[in-house]
Order: C-alpha cells, then structure tokens, then sequence
C-alpha cells in the first residue's frame, strides 16, 4: 500500500493517475488549473508533486512538459 503525507499529496497522485489511465499523457499546470474538480492551486500541485517524486510515487523530467510518469 502506498503512503501519502496528506490527503493533499494524495489528492494530486490520485489526479495524475486518473488523467494519465484516461489520456494517456499527463496533465499540464494549466489543465489541472482550468479543472473545477481540483480544488489545490497549480502551487500547491507543484509542491506535491516534488514530494511525490522525492517519495518515489512519481517520476517527470523538470522543464519538459507533460513528463509526469506513475511509478
């Protein structure tokens, strides 16, 4: 069982995994913005998104678009 630091870090795993399982690409910052569901800032998702990876959970290649990948 995987584990989150918070229902946050949770919150935005669950988003990219969902986006990626139905699109088969990642989200980009302005999608999950313009995304009524996602309650968190692009800020805050950015934020998550560093401790999902120092966690091990996620992957992505900073400053190349859309390079989220599920781990």
């Amino acid at each position: 069982m995987r584990q989150f630091r918070n229902k946050n870090q949770k919150m935005v795993y669950d988003y990219y995994r969902a986006f990626i399982e139905g699109n088969e690409y990642c989200p980009s910052f302005e999608e999950i913005e313009a995304d009524q569901t996602m309650p968190l800032t692009t800020k805050t998702v950015a934020v998550h998104r560093e401790t999902l990876k120092e966690d091990g959970l996620i992957d992505y290649t900073p400053g190349a678009s859309r390079s989220v990948v599920i781990l």
